[in-house]
C-alpha cells in the first residue's frame, strides 16, 4: 500500500505539470533567479533599519519576513516562482519521511491525487485545499501544520483526519510578453481545471469513502479558500461548463473553515494601502497570480463569475448554502481584510439562518501568517536537524490557531 501511494503520488496529474512547467522553462528564466534572491536578500537586510520608520507588524521577525517574501513574489515570475518550489506530492512525502510514518494517497479517476494526514478509516473528515495562489504548491510545513491539527483532535479524543488535495495550479505560460519566456507554448491548469479536482474529490469521499456530508468539513486557506467557496457554488449551482461532476448532498456539509481567503481580485481597497508593510502579501504579485489564474487580463471581462471571483455574486446566490456553518478568519492587517469583511457580510445575508457564518478578525494579526510564520520557523530549526525543537515550534503555532474566537469547527468537529 505504502509502494503504491508514493508511485501514485510521483505519477500525479499535478505532480506531471509541474515538471512539464520546469522543463518548459527557458535558461535565461533559470539564470534569472539568482539576481532575485540577491535582491530578496538585500531588500530583506535593509528590512532591519527601515523597520522604525515604516507601519509594519510589532514583530521585527514578521516585518523582515514578510518584506521577503514580497520581495520574491513580485521580482519572479510565477513560471519561477514554480521553478523554486517543489510539488505538493513530493512535499507530502518528504512531510512522512520527517514524520516517520507512512504515505498513503487517494488516486482518482482523473489523475488527481489527495493526500491523507490521520487514518483513512477516521469517522470525520476535513477536506483541505491549500492557498498559495494557485501558483505555488504546498510545502512540508504546510503539510507538517496538518498534522498537528489533526494530532491536536486525537489528543481530544476526536476520530478525524484530513485529506490534503493536490490541485493543478499555475499553467505553463499565459503571458508570453516577457523576453525570457518561450512564446508557444499552451496553457495548464487554468479555472475550472482546480474546480473539476475539487468536486471529484467530494464526490470520492461521498460514493466512494461513504463519509456523510454532515461528517465532512471543507477548509481552505487563501487560494484554497477560493476553490472551496468555488465548490459550494458548484453544489448549489452546477457549473454552466457541463465538465465538472455535479454534487449531491443528501444533507448539508458540517462547516466551511474559510482562511484569509481570497474572494476578490480587486487590488484598490483601502486596506491595501493600509497594510502594505504589514502583510506579505505584494499587490503586484497578487495581479500576476489571479491573472495567471483566470487566463486573461484584469478585470477578467469575459472569465469572471460568481465561481471563480465569489465576491461579485449577488447576494441571493448564496441562498441555501449547504453547510451547517462557516468560519470566516482574516487578520485586521490583512490587505484584504476589507474584501473578506465585505464577503462575510453578503454570506451571511445570502445564506439566511439555514447556515451560522462567522467571522472572525484578529487584532494586529494577520490569519496566514499563522502558517506562514509556522513554515519560517521549521525552515530554521530544520536547518540544524533539531526535530525536538521543530515539534516544539510547530505545537506552539497551533495554540496560536486554537486561541482564535470559535474554534469549534477545527477542535470539535460535533
Amino acid at each position: 500500500m505504502a509502494a503504491e501511494a508514493t508511485e501514485h503520488s510521483s505519477k500525479s496529474s499535478s505532480y506531471l505539470k509541474h515538471k512539464a512547467d520546469l522543463d518548459d522553462l527557458t535558461i535565461l528564466e533559470k539564470l534569472d533567479v539568482v539576481p532575485a534572491v540577491l535582491t530578496t536578500l538585500a531588500n530583506a537586510a535593509a528590512a532591519i533599519f527601515t523597520r522604525p520608520f515604516r507601519p509594519g507588524p510589532d514583530s521585527y521577525f514578521r516585518y523582515v519576513a514578510h518584506t521577503a517574501t514580497r520581495t520574491l513574489t513580485r521580482r519572479t515570475s510565477v513560471r519561477q516562482q514554480r521553478y523554486i518550489t517543489a510539488p505538493t506530492d513530493v512535499a507530502y512525502l518528504v512531510a512522512c519521511k520527517n514524520r516517520g510514518v507512512t504515505p498513503n494517497s487517494e488516486m482518482l479517476e482523473d489523475g488527481t491525487t489527495a493526500h491523507w494526514i490521520g487514518s483513512s478509516k477516521a469517522e470525520k473528515l476535513v477536506l483541505n485545499f491549500p492557498g498559495g495562489g494557485y501558483v505555488f504548491p504546498a510545502s512540508p510545513e504546510m503539510f507538517e501544520f496538518m498534522f498537528q491539527i489533526v494530532d491536536t483532535l486525537q489528543a481530544k479524543g476526536k476520530n478525524a483526519a484530513v485529506l490534503f488535495l493536490s490541485y493543478g495550479i499555475f499553467p505553463s505560460l499565459y503571458l508570453t510578453t516577457s523576453p525570457l519566456t518561450k512564446p508557444d507554448l499552451a496553457p495548464r491548469s487554468v479555472y475550472p481545471r482546480q474546480l473539476q479536482q475539487a468536486a471529484t474529490l467530494l464526490n470520492h469521499v461521498l460514493h466512494k469513502l461513504e463519509v456523510p456530508p454532515s461528517k465532512i468539513i471543507l477548509a481552505g486557506d487563501s487560494a484554497g479558500a477560493n476553490l472551496t467557496m468555488s465548490l459550494l457554488s458548484h453544489i448549489s449551482h452546477p457549473h454552466p461548463s457541463g465538465t465538472i461532476q455535479p454534487v449531491s448532498l443528501s444533507e448539508p456539509l458540517r462547516g466551511v473553515i474559510l482562511i484569509s481567503p481570497w474572494i476578490s481580485f480587486r487590488t484598490t481597497d483601502p486596506s491595501f494601502q493600509k497594510n502594505a508593510y504589514k502583510d506579505c502579501i505584494d499587490v503586484r504579485a497578487l495581479r500576476q497570480w489571479s491573472n495567471a489564474f483566470i487566463g486573461e487580463e484584469y478585470p477578467y471581462p469575459t472569465k469572471s463569475d460568481s465561481y471563480n471571483h465569489p465576491i461579485t455574486a449577488p447576494i441571493s446566490w448564496w441562498e441555501g448554502l449547504k453547510a451547517e456553518e462557516v468560519l470566516v478568519t482574516v487578520g485586521e492587517e490583512e490587505v484584504l481584510v476589507d474584501s473578506i469583511s465585505e464577503f462575510a457580510g453578503n454570506l451571511r445575508s445570502g445564506a439566511g439562518k439555514g447556515t451560522k457564518v462567522e467571522l472572525s478578525v484578529a487584532e494586529g494579526d494577520i490569519t496566514v501568517s499563522r502558517i506562514w510564520t509556522c513554515s519560517w520557523v521549521i525552515r530554521r530549526k530544520m536547518r540544524g536537524n533539531k526535530l525536538r525543537r521543530l515539534r516544539v515550534g510547530l505545537v506552539a503555532s497551533s495554540k496560536r490557531l486554537r486561541s482564535m474566537p470559535h474554534p469549534n469547527l477545527w477542535w470539535q468537529l460535533s
